[in-house]
């Protein structure tokens, strides 16, 4: 998108760029070689089929032995082949010389216009508008590139504008304020029995909590804290539910350099739970599994149907931003699939992660 914006609006710059050029040093070539003979009209002739030559000679310079190999540092080619060029050049320029004693000048020497027949002039107006061109030539790619890099670091902010922005959002939809209330409730309850559970429960919300408002703010956390968290999300669910919940969590020993963006695994068991497991009055379950294969890590949550589903497809928003931020964070480099049966919702997530 931002290569056919550039594009389109360089185009014009071009044209009147290359059009304002060679018109101008044509003009000037024509007056600085007809002021020696004051004879403009031929020399007006000569420069005509002179001048395209000299176009070309330019074109090739620039675009062909600066562009392929000055720019790559292949500094004997590029010798070599300027060599070539100019030795073509003065054969061209020879032919063109020629052409015009014959034609215009009918053979008579005199009739030339004396400045023509001189190499060192026609090679000093060559390379002087080569040159010329060059220059203007290299600024204007130079502020181009300038351009391109200026505009893919703006689009790089507006992308992380916008990631921060989902992340926000994300953090929104995740521990919905009727989980903490129902939870407090639960809690009051416990207080009122006097439960012996009471310290465990605070001490799982508040480190919940913690996670939710300080840690999250960080780039990236370690997957065993991810998981650690999830794991006291669960608890508290659990609580909710009244332990109703058959609940399994398979888990490997994970390496302390492993690290993802926080909250990236939650609206997998968030989903789970309020599109499957509270809609379930018995019989309800959730399995989850994790494992790390050759560097990818597979996240696999697999919870009960209710059995009546209003609309199958129907997945929430939580899920629609795990898919945003997998694709601004991990391009390339993640998959997401999610499948169903008359018994079941799974959901699963493969994960090239990163050691930090």
């Amino acid at each position: 998108m931002i290569k056919e914006k550039i594009k389109s609006n360089s185009l014009l710059q071009k044209v009147i760029f290359e059009t304002t050029y060679w018109g101008v040093m044509f003009m000037i070539s024509c007056l600085f070689l007809g002021h020696f003979h004051q004879d403009y009209f031929n020399t007006f002739l000569f420069c005509a089929f002179w001048f395209p030559f000299t176009i070309g000679f330019t074109f090739y310079v620039n675009k062909v032995l600066i562009e392929k190999y000055l720019y790559a540092k292949r500094y004997g080619k590029f010798i070599l082949y300027l060599l070539y060029s100019i030795i073509i050049s003065t054969y061209i320029q020879i032919l063109l010389i020629l052409g015009f004693l014959v034609i215009l000048a009918d053979l008579n020497y005199d009739n030339m216009n004396p400045i023509i027949d001189d190499f060192s002039v026609l090679w000093f107006v060559q390379l002087f508008t080569t040159a010329m061109y060059s220059f203007f030539y290299q600024v204007k790619e130079d502020q181009k590139k300038k351009k391109t890099i200026y505009q893919l670091e703006k689009e790089k902010l507006e992308i992380g504008f916008q990631l921060k922005e989902l992340e926000l959002n994300t953090l929104k939809d995740q521990i919905h304020p009727h989980f903490l209330f129902n939870t407090l409730n639960n809690i009051y309850g416990l207080a009122i029995e006097k439960s012996d559970d009471l310290p465990q429960v605070l001490l799982q919300l508040s480190s919940l909590l913690d996670y939710l408002v300080y840690q999250s703010k960080e780039e990236k956390v370690t997957l065993n804290k991810e998981i650690k968290v999830l794991k006291e999300y669960i608890a508290l669910e659990q609580l909710r539910l009244d332990n109703r919940l058959s609940f399994q969590f398979k888990q490997q020993d994970f390496d302390e350099s492993i690290n993802i963006i926080p909250f990236l695994l939650f609206p997998m068991i968030e989903n789970a739970f309020k599109h499957g497991i509270k809609s379930n009055t018995e019989n309800a379950f959730l399995h989850i599994q994790t494992e790390i294969i050759e560097d990818i890590f597979v996240f696999k949550v697999s919870n009960s149907k209710p059995s009546n589903v209003s609309n199958t497809s129907k997945r929430g928003t939580g899920l629609e931003n795990l898919r945003k931020r997998l694709s601004l964070c991990y391009p390339n480099q993640h998959q997401l699939e999610i499948t169903e049966d008359k018994q079941q919702y799974t959901i699963q997530l493969s994960l090239h992660l990163t050691h930090e």
